[in-house]
């Protein structure tokens, strides 16, 4: 079985004003959720096979952290 990532935002508050966080959703949104944060100089696509393969059995969620 295939994975294929969703792309979804969701809205956090900074400073006063609302942004957007863009993050990469894989497999089940029901099933245990396993976070994948990247490093500074990153993107939560960098997790996409890794994440591919998790998602047969959690909900895998890659965020692109602000400034990425």
């Amino acid at each position: 079985m295939t994975f294929a990532p969703r792309l979804v935002h969701l809205p956090y508050l900074l400073n006063g004003a609302f942004h957007r966080l863009a993050v990469w959703e894989w497999g089940d949104p029901a099933a245990p959720p396993v976070i994948c944060v990247h490093g500074l100089t990153r993107q939560g696509r960098d997790f996409d096979a890794l994440a591919a393969e998790l998602a047969r059995d959690h909900a895998v969620l890659c965020p692109d952290l602000p400034g990425r």
